[in-house]
């Protein structure tokens, strides 16, 4: 059974061919695959509510080379706030670079040589070896380590965005495979029992909140999580840290998406591990009454930055 024509079910499983990607259909997915289905309701809910109330975001949007799927954040915030989605590029209010890949290319002439703005349109490369560039120039302290002389605990993982590979070796090592990235391991545990990200959501220069995102210990790289915890920006980071993150984002040509941050038990700074320019969301372990108002906070922000670039 073919879904939104991406995803589809094959008996116990879920294939989503854009990203190539199988997912074995558990007890624990379908409870997932449920309270999507229940976000997806309250997020359909508000944008036909502001249809008929006349109560809609007042902006076309137009997104290259593909729009995003009800489980990506991008759709549910814009549709939340009545966004109207158009092919016409030439008539959209903004654009959006929208690609669920590690690297790609933007086409301007397939924008029509638009002169609007392009959301993420310079954000093309967010492998693991160019976010460790990046936040070594804007941190000044380095997450990422030589493995053939680094002395101590690493993590090895895939350069390539959202594989969950990661694995703990000592170092130094031997050989260094290309196709792998060497970062400092974090001691990210705070209970002795899990561990926690920081997920920080981006919308231009402001971050409106953040998930505290926790999970056991022995599944510290998977991508499944036990609980998550919507609370304000300064409980979770410091003024610094909330400028050191924006400057990082500009950086990278992060317009909107999410950064997965750790704070070191150890050192105590944070390190940035991960750049999401089509980021999910909001998380699936959320309540539904912190799912709208993640949605309805996130949606008002990005509003307001559409608002900027249009005027």
């Amino acid at each position: 059974m073919l879904i939104y024509n991406d995803a589809e079910i094959r008996r116990r499983e879920i294939h989503i061919k854009s990203l190539d990607v199988t997912i074995p259909l558990t007890s624990d997915m379908i409870r997932a695959i449920c309270r999507q289905l229940v976000l997806y309701a309250m997020v359909s809910a508000s944008f036909w509510t502001r249809v008929f109330t006349f109560r809609r975001a007042p902006y076309k949007i137009g997104f290259y080379p593909a729009k995003p799927k009800p489980w990506y954040k991008m759709w549910n915030i814009t549709k939340w706030m009545g966004f109207r989605y158009s092919d016409d590029f030439a008539n959209c209010d903004i654009l959006c670079y929208f690609e669920d890949t590690t690297t790609g290319d933007l086409n301007e002439e397939l924008l029509n040589g638009s002169n609007k703005k392009v959301l993420n349109g310079t954000c093309i490369d967010i492998g693991k070896d160019k976010v460790q560039d990046v936040f070594l120039d804007v941190f000044g302290y380095a997450l990422g380590v030589d493995p053939l002389v680094f002395e101590g605990k690493v993590v090895r993982k895939s350069i390539k965005n959202a594989e969950h590979d990661g694995q703990i070796i000592i170092c130094p090592i031997d050989h260094r495979e290309e196709s792998m990235s060497y970062q400092r391991f974090i001691e990210n545990c705070y209970d002795g029992k899990m561990v926690e990200d920081i997920r920080v959501p981006i919308v231009g220069d402001k971050i409106p909140y953040v998930y505290l995102k926790r999970r056991p210990i022995g599944e510290r790289f998977a991508n499944e999580n036990t609980e998550c915890i919507l609370v304000e920006t300064g409980e979770a980071l410091s003024a610094l840290e909330v400028d050191q993150l924006v400057k990082f984002s500009q950086k990278m040509g992060l317009d909107f998406g999410g950064l997965d941050v750790l704070r070191s038990r150890d050192c105590g700074r944070i390190f940035v591990v991960d750049v999401n320019k089509t980021d999910m969301g909001p998380p699936i372990p959320l309540t539904a009454r912190k799912k709208i108002e993640a949605c309805s906070r996130l949606g008002k922000a990005f509003v307001e930055m559409v608002e900027g670039y249009a005027a």
